[in-house]
């Protein structure tokens, strides 16, 4: 397959299962995140991988965001924990904004958003399935805290990683009408 079918091709997967990434395939997903597109070389972004019991910590650290600001029946608390543990490997994605007068914030984010899309890429290289989520709660202050994120960074995505469970997605065909135009002056 070309890169270019590749790319047309891209998927998320939403279920994944043991195994997650191991230490080797970590390293290549971060070195591909590291070649994303980034003005100025600032590497505006950090990782933070949640691996094992890590885990466990995590699902109790989002319910526990949520609880601080609305009350949560037994339903939501289990869920909310329980979604830590829908892949093996999850990293959070992290814009850390660089002051730097030629490199605004909004381009330091996209700039993550694009180390997170090489990392995605990468992943289904190496057969791997993925997805990014994220969601309010990961703007909460206590997930804030809780992952030790300073006044000048913020989560830019909690990406899932593990092995491809069920099937494939069928890809729908793409109406670049919907969202292409050309701008004639």
């Amino acid at each position: 397959m070309s890169t270019l079918e590749f790319l047309t091709q891209r998927v998320s997967f939403p279920k994944v299962e043991a195994p997650g990434p191991t230490t080797e395939q970590l390293v290549k997903l971060f070195a591909a995140a590291g070649r994303a597109p980034d003005h100025m070389q600032l590497k505006p972004w950090r990782f933070m991988v949640i691996q094992g019991e890590a885990r466990e910590a995590f699902g109790k650290l989002m319910v526990a965001a949520k609880e601080a600001t609305s009350e949560i029946d037994d339903t939501k608390r289990d869920r909310l924990y329980n979604n830590a543990f829908r892949a093996p490997t999850i990293i959070i994605a992290v814009t850390v904004f660089k002051t730097h007068e030629k490199v605004p914030e909004v381009e330091q984010i996209l700039s993550t958003g694009a180390a997170v899309q090489n990392l995605l890429l990468a992943a289904e290289t190496m057969g791997l399935g993925g997805m990014w989520r994220t969601g309010n709660i990961m703007f909460e202050p206590v997930m804030r805290e809780g992952l030790g994120i300073a006044a000048h960074e913020t989560i830019a995505g909690a990406i899932y990683l593990g092995t491809p469970a069920g099937k494939r997605k069928s890809i729908k065909a793409l109406n670049l009408d919907s969202f292409v135009a050309y701008w004639r002056g």
